[in-house]
């Protein structure tokens, strides 16, 4: 299974690292004092680098980050795409349904916090 529509240039790199990136970056808002809330409304746009990802980057895409920790390196195989593709389209469904579901519930920033966590490693 190949990209349904190839990118060129660096994007191919950017998207494929912004699929770890952007929950992270979630993360990191979640620690704003009045972000919280809207970054529940929008869990569903964490998932949508990693489901671009999967439709658009070409396969055998690497990424290096030697100075992370002992070396991270990202790979998109067509294998990986088939399991990325699938992963996304389900954090995406849950995000929708979990920030419509959950509201400005007290514990929602929690969830929000467990759900990006678990999508970054994921």
């Amino acid at each position: 299974m190949g990209p349904l529509i190839p990118l060129p240039g660096p994007w191919p790199d950017l998207l494929l690292a912004l699929t770890v990136i952007a929950p992270l970056a979630g993360l990191g808002l979640l620690a704003v004092p009045r972000a919280p809330g809207w970054v529940v409304a929008l869990l569903p746009l964490f998932a949508l680098p990693a489901l671009s990802t999967a439709l658009a980057v070409p396969s055998e895409t690497t990424v290096e980050w030697p100075w992370l920790l002992t070396g991270l390196r990202l790979i998109l195989d067509s294998t990986g795409r088939v399991f990325l593709l699938t992963a996304a389209v389900l954090w995406l469904t849950a995000g929708g349904f979990a920030g419509a579901y959950l509201g400005p519930n007290n514990g929602a920033s929690r969830f929000a916090g467990f759900y990006l966590a678990a999508m970054t490693g994921n």
